[in-house]
């Protein structure tokens, strides 16, 4: 095969790669295996063109830099190779994982680096392999752009395998503070960056540390919007997250305009309905997904927020129970009479 065509089906793999990952649904309560499945591929098909190109330009001669001696450079080119391969993973995972990531968030220099990584990181590759099969002569291998390039790039990959896997390596880019003071700091760091209220929300939640959580209710408080964000989020069923993390906000901490907070919340039941029937329709979903809805922290919320009035919840709680009774999947039914129970028993507290 041509190198030119190798390089053509390269470019077009990293393309495809790239706006899968981009377009991939993010803050779904769901974890489902199908773009998963297919960046794996694209990245398995990414993997044997780019060490089919690399065969290509080390036949041409482009590598002869790296030693005199070619057995020297085909092991030293076969390593380089799966150290950029092994970026290129690892770039892609970062991003298709990203929003199950609660410490992380793109304000943040380095965790922008991080996020966007998926479309710089094959680059570095791409262009200067590119560069070097439309130059004929072969001179722009042999240039220093090229050499300082590929270095970089291998370098980047021997880094990222280090940091992910040797804990020693790990620890000398690691202040000397125990584990847990250390993932304290770095979430605290977090909340300060993150700018949009669904970012840090999930921190106000009292299973983390007092200092966490107190740190992202005072910069809640400090956004003079955050009710009117809440009221919005709960009338947005296409972003289950948002919705989910406020629910269990409102399990917990007592909102100041309950009588402004009814309508959204009434209509957030409504997006449970929704999400119910996408996991029942989706073959790779299991009942344990339905525990991401929260319905008992939303039964919670009713009980803490409209004290007195949870009979007016009644007529949608009921409309939640039906979509759940009317799951026909085997495997759903033990899950969907526990949640059933659940709504079953919370009205039979307010008779």
């Amino acid at each position: 095969m041509h190198p030119k065509t190798i390089l053509y089906l390269l470019i077009a793999t990293y393309l495809i790669s790239v706006i899968i990952n981009s377009i991939k649904t993010n803050g779904n309560s769901g974890h489902f295996a199908v773009p998963y499945l297919s960046l794996i591929f694209l990245f398995l098909c990414y993997s044997v063109l780019s060490i089919l190109l690399s065969l290509k330009l080390y036949n041409l001669g482009t590598f002869q830099w790296i030693h005199v001696n070619t057995g020297i450079v085909k092991v030293i080119l076969m390593i380089g190779t799966a150290c950029i391969l092994y970026s290129v993973y690892t770039a892609m995972m970062i991003r298709a994982d990203w929003s199950t990531y609660q410490n992380q968030s793109i304000s943040n220099p380095m965790d922008f680096i991080a996020f966007s990584s998926y479309i710089l990181l094959p680059l570095l590759m791409i262009i200067p392999y590119a560069f070097s099969i439309y130059k004929n002569d072969g001179s722009f291998g042999q240039s220093i752009v090229f050499k300082a390039t590929w270095i970089f790039n291998v370098i980047i990959g021997l880094l990222i395998y280090m940091f992910m896997h040797m804990g020693s390596i790990r620890a000398m880019f690691s202040p000397k503070l125990s584990e847990g003071e250390y993932a304290i700091l770095q979430t605290l760091e977090k909340i300060n960056y993150q700018q949009k209220i669904e970012d840090y929300l999930f921190y106000t939640l009292t299973d983390h540390d007092k200092r966490i959580s107190d740190a992202a209710i005072a910069k809640l408080k400090a956004d003079t919007t955050w009710a009117d964000h809440f009221y919005q989020k709960l009338g947005d069923c296409d972003n289950s997250y948002s919705i989910g993390i406020i629910h269990q906000y409102l399990s917990i901490y007592t909102f100041e305009y309950p009588e402004k907070l009814m309508e959204p919340f009434k209509h957030s039941l409504g997006c449970l309905e929704k999400y119910i029937k996408e996991y029942a329709d989706n073959e790779y979903t299991s009942p344990n997904d339905l525990n991401a809805l929260q319905i008992e922290k939303v039964l919670q919320a009713i009980e803490k927020q409209f004290v007195g009035q949870e009979k007016m919840f009644y007529d949608k709680l009921d409309d939640v129970k039906e979509t759940l009774n009317a799951i026909k999947r085997e495997d759903y039914q033990e899950k969907t009479s526990e949640l059933i129970s659940k709504i079953e028993n919370f009205k039979s507290r307010f008779q």
